[in-house]
């Protein structure tokens, strides 16, 4: 009897345990996970682009948040960490490291005019949806996208929390998404 008692003390015990899972909330997940994330990317990128590819692992992860169970999002967000930071490897490859070509013709990469007139116009959309953001939200915006400043300068100049800088991120991201259609990614 004993035994039994103990097997249904064991049962109830786990789903409890699973059940706390499924309630620990993404917010307390992110922080869970954050300093293991930047340890994991500093291993290939020193510790401030470490911090950089984190954040933007996670703001990416919110897209799954939703879906899927809390287990899931570990394996995930990990997965999009190393993603990101090939990104940004290529990204911050110096062009210098590219062999010289000598004597040949290199094509004109410019764009054609009807390019530009589309560039142009999504400048302006972009212009107009940023432009409708809240004062501090669009300044965020406007110092990470617009001067490249790391999330830490930004929550320094600004004389505010990383995580309110965050916030803003993604509180401008969804707005331009909803606006415009399309984000820097798309020719802007």
């Amino acid at each position: 009897m004993t035994g039994e008692r103990d097997n249904v003390v064991e049962l109830h015990k786990a789903r409890s345990e699973a059940e706390g899972e499924k309630r620990l909330g993404f917010e307390d997940f992110v922080r869970s996970q954050y300093n293991a994330l930047v340890k994991f990317l500093s291993r290939r990128n020193n510790i401030e682009d470490a911090k950089e590819i984190a954040q933007e692992s996670i703001i990416s992860l919110l897209n799954y948040r939703e879906k899927g169970q809390v287990s899931d999002w570990r394996p995930l967000l990990y997965r999009i960490a190393v993603n990101h930071s090939y990104k940004f490897s290529r990204k911050e490859a110096p062009y210098r490291d590219r062999p010289a070509i000598d004597g040949e013709h290199i094509a004109d990469d410019a764009p054609t005019p009807e390019e530009q007139a589309i560039l142009a116009q999504r400048a302006k959309l972009l212009q107009q949806a940023i432009l409708e953001l809240p004062p501090k939200c669009r300044r965020v915006y406007l110092l990470r996208h617009g001067h490249n400043l790391t999330r830490a300068e930004i929550a320094q100049r600004c004389d505010i929390s990383r995580q309110m800088v965050q916030k803003h991120l993604v509180t401008a991201m969804l707005h331009l998404q909803r606006q415009v259609g399309f984000l820097r990614g798309d020719g802007l």
